[in-house]
């Protein structure tokens, strides 16, 4: 069940975000389920979503690249 909601709630926010394909819906719930819905709280990445000037495929691209400087930090 949990899983489930998190997908449901994923589904809407990514109509919000101007994340249209079905990559894109999976990416962003990729990053939920491996980074944590902090991730996307976080400034960087709530201003990239949050961008209007940008399509899905560049917000994608850019939290790529958050996501791969914050995982580089871990190690």
């Amino acid at each position: 069940e949990g899983v489930l909601q998190l997908v449901r709630q994923s589904m809407v926010e990514c109509e919000h975000y101007g994340l249209t394909t079905e990559f894109q819906m999976l990416h962003f719930l990729n990053f939920q389920m491996i980074l944590g819905r902090e991730f996307l709280a976080e400034p960087e990445t709530a201003a990239i979503l949050n961008d209007e000037k940008l399509d899905g495929r560049t917000k994608m691209d850019r939290l790529d690249t958050c996501a791969i400087e914050r995982l580089g930090s871990r190690s």
